[in-house]
């Protein structure tokens, strides 16, 4: 078993993840074992929101340990004035005792966001949930960079259906990129936005998805979805068959920051 290292509140703490097996086909095992659903309210009023990531980025003052962040879409956390979701928690289906485990998540105004970009919508915190089997998506699998050598290429997403009966059904969904090059889109409740954009059915709650793409000897995050937008040429009409993608570049930009953070943080103590 692998050692990580997380922080909460700028406080470390050592924790044990134990492994998850994949069991499908061209797809990694971190893709099935890390995602989870965000869901906002209580008791019958819970509803989905969107999904939420595990990201592990490697310390740099503690060999062999790691940070580990949830990651989504931002505004996933708001409601549709833009104000922070009052209840919001994590629902994964892997729990150690067999069914699925919900956690608790402070609101939006305590996550973190691209200290390069402020307008990203993109969210993070540092989070393990306790009780949990669940994988990581190693920093070194998030491609930082995204061009025209990605055009056509094969990719997947991950998609959590709720199940008020029993845990999230997990399903994954193929594709290919249509939009490899960064364009101008808007997401409605956001704005504009920098986007990339892949062939796919999409629905609000898929917001904060992981999207991946298979090359040919290795499978990188490639971003994660953003459900309601568009092509700034489309306007509101959307684009039909097509979501747009939040690039893995702004994920990689805001938990590198946070690893720095806590890594200078921790060498202080």
């Amino acid at each position: 078993m692998k050692r990580r290292f997380v922080a909460a509140a700028l406080t470390a703490l050592l924790i044990i993840v134990m492994p998850w097996t994949a069991r499908g086909q061209n797809v990694t095992p971190e893709s099935l074992g890390s995602s989870g659903l965000i869901v906002a309210g209580a008791a019958g009023d819970r509803r989905a929101v969107g999904i939420g990531f595990f990201v592990e980025v490697p310390s740099r003052s503690f060999k062999g340990q790691s940070f580990i962040y949830l990651v989504t879409a931002r505004h996933v956390l708001l409601d549709s004035s833009g104000r922070p979701l009052p209840r919001i928690s994590f629902v994964i289906a892997h729990g150690k005792a067999g069914g699925p485990v919900t956690s608790s998540l402070p609101s939006a105004d305590q996550w973190y966001f691209d200290p390069h970009d402020r307008f990203a919508d993109v969210a993070a915190l540092p989070f393990s949930p306790p009780g949990v089997d669940f994988t990581t998506v190693p920093i070194g699998s998030v491609l930082e960079g995204s061009g025209s050598e990605n055009l056509g290429a094969d990719a997947y997403y991950v998609s959590l259906l709720n199940d008020e009966q029993s845990a999230p059904i997990m399903t994954v969904h193929f594709g290919r990129v249509s939009v490899a090059d960064m364009v101008a889109g808007n997401i409605p409740g956001v704005g504009p936005q920098h986007l990339c954009f892949l062939e796919g059915l999409s629905a609000p709650q898929l917001s904060g998805s992981p999207v991946y793409i298979r090359g040919a000897d290795r499978i990188w995050l490639w971003g994660l979805i953003e459900a309601k937008s568009s092509m700034e040429a489309a306007g509101n009409g959307g684009t039909p068959g097509m979501i747009g993608v939040l690039p893995a570049l702004k994920i990689a930009e805001t938990v590198k920051a946070m690893a720095a953070a806590q890594d200078r943080h921790a060498s202080n103590l």
